[in-house]
Formats: structure tokens, sequence, C-alpha cells
């Protein structure tokens, strides 16, 4: 595929005032352990006042629409909470969790959750109804360790990369502890995952590559095809979104964001970053997603619909 270089002069990577407004999402401060509202709009962003909670958070995760968190609270063992109308928070403490667990994704639908911890995963399920957090599921059948996951939309199934001595593999390991190895490439390590096509395929981050990857079908025939490789410019692949049919690709050795067109019908866009990203996560809304942390300054947004970085104060 062909590139489109979208480059961004550093003039155009603009600092957030402090004007609050809207809050498009919710971000977790890793220096103060904390939730906080993102408040008003690309370009005068700023960061609210923290939730008050009675712990500190060391893991978190949030539904799509940034109803509640998922929380992993700093408290000796562990606790696993989650945290409702997070403009008013209801909190429900599910109990105590394995020692050095972390959350590693909430669903698409916002019903289920899986935690990981050393040579496990937990599942979470009924979050809007019932939550359940069922026994944990032993995960060494696994290649070895997992380096990124998702949940399924069932919220039955997590989608997992591995990394073994000199292989990478996604594989999926079931909350009823089946698992199947679905694809194993020497060399290949998995930076990030997300499902595309109604949760049915798999976009693969391969950073050990330097490639973006789609499985098609892959609880089913698991039909691989290269989105976009080296000769496009990826290099060191950090993380990826899906929105529709977009995939939105962050590279920390590139400094760059790739927009795939996962039909195909339109040239990949490369947009030139002032400074590496370290992530793609999206805020509620969809249309900015986060590219850095508050703890690794510059806390770094990018605006999708205005094409545009911005900085967002720390303080």
């Amino acid at each position: 595929m062909k590139s489109l270089g979208i480059s961004l002069l550093l003039a155009g990577l603009c600092y957030a005032g402090p004007l609050g407004g809207p809050v498009p999402g919710f971000i977790v401060d890793s220096r103060s352990g904390t939730l906080r509202p993102v408040l008003g709009i690309p370009g005068a962003m700023q960061l609210g006042t923290a939730i008050t909670l009675p712990f500190q958070i060391t893991s978190a995760d949030f539904d799509p629409n940034g109803n509640f968190a998922v929380v992993v609270s700093n408290e000796t063992p562990g606790h696993l909470y989650l945290i409702q109308n997070l403009n008013n928070p209801v909190i429900t403490d599910m109990g105590a969790i394995a020692d050095n667990s972390t959350v590693l994704a909430v669903n698409s639908t916002g019903q289920a959750a899986v935690l990981r911890a050393p040579g496990q995963l937990q599942f979470l399920t009924g979050i809007t109804s019932s939550p359940v957090l069922a026994n944990a599921i032993p995960a060494q059948q696994l290649l070895g360790s997992i380096s990124t996951g998702v949940l399924d939309d069932a919220g039955r199934c997590a989608l997992l990369g591995t990394s073994g001595d000199s292989a990478g593999a996604l594989e999926t390991l079931c909350a009823d502890g089946t698992s199947q190895r679905i694809l194993i490439q020497p060399g290949m390590h998995l930076s990030a995952i997300a499902l595309a096509n109604q949760g049915q395929d798999a976009i693969l981050a391969d950073s050990g590559g330097r490639q973006i990857l789609r499985v098609a079908a892959y609880a089913q025939s698991a039909a691989v095809t290269t989105l976009a490789g080296s000769q496009d410019g990826i290099n060191t692949p950090v993380g990826i979104q899906v929105n529709g049919q977009q995939a939105v690709v962050a590279d920390s050795a590139a400094s760059s964001i790739f927009l795939i067109d996962l039909s195909g019908q339109a040239a990949i866009q490369t947009i030139s970053l002032n400074g590496a990203p370290a992530r793609v996560k999206f805020l509620a809304d969809r249309t900015v997603v986060l590219l850095t942390d508050p703890s690794a300054a510059p806390f770094t947004i990018f605006d999708l619909q205005a094409m545009q970085s911005f900085f967002i104060p720390t303080n």
C-alpha cells in the first residue's frame, strides 16, 4: 500500500488551556494512583480533580463509553473494585486478587473484563447487572509470557499476544479453561491487539516484525494478511485502536500515527509527531486518542477530527 504523508509542524503542536467544559473521558494518573477526568475540547483541555477514593490505584481500564472503571487497588492484598458512574462514583469491592494483578482489558460491550497476574487470567462478568469475579484460570499452556490482550465481545475468551524464546504467538484463553493457538511466527512480538468487523477479526501490531497484520475470522479460518509493513514506515508499533473501518496505529520509533483503512480503499495516512507516542487509547468520545501518560511529560493527545496533536498540562 502507498503512504500519504502529513507532516505536523512544531507550531501545530499546541498546549491545551484550562477552560474546562465537556468531559470526553477519564484517565489513570499513575503519579498519584488516581482517576481523573479530562475536561474541555482539544486545544483547550485540562485534567480535572481526581475522584476521591479510599485507596490508590495500580491498574485500571474503562468501558468504551466512560461510564465505569475496573481498578486494582494498592492495598495488601490488592482488591478489585468496580467504580460505576464516574461523575458520582459508586464503588463495589469484588474481593482480594492475586499479587501483581493488572486489568488487561474491558471488552467492547462493557459487560466483562479480564485480569492478568503471573501464570493466570481472571474474568469479571455481568458488570452492568450482577458482577461476578470468577476463579482464576491457569495460563501455563500458553507459549510464554503475555505481552498484550483484548477480551472478546461475549466476555468469554481473551485474545492474547504471547512471547516464547524465539517466537511470538496469537492465542486464546477462555473462562472455561480452553485455549487455542491461532498464529505463531519466529521473531513476532505483539505489542497491541484490537478487534474489528464486529469482533470477528483481530488487528495486530507486531513490533518484532515491523508490521500490522489482520487475522480474519480468527476463531475459525484465521486468514492472515499484512495491512502495513516497514515499506510503509512501520517500525515499532506500540498501540492500535479500531474505530469502524479505521485502524489507528502509534509507532514510537517512527514518531508517527498511521491511519489504516481496513476496507483497503484508501491509502495509508502517516502523521508525523513531534515526539514518540507510547500508546494509543481512545477517550470515551472516540475522537481523541491518548498518546502518552501524564507521568511521561509531555502528556499528549491526538485529535482525529482536526488531525492535530495537543499537549495537556499535567498539574
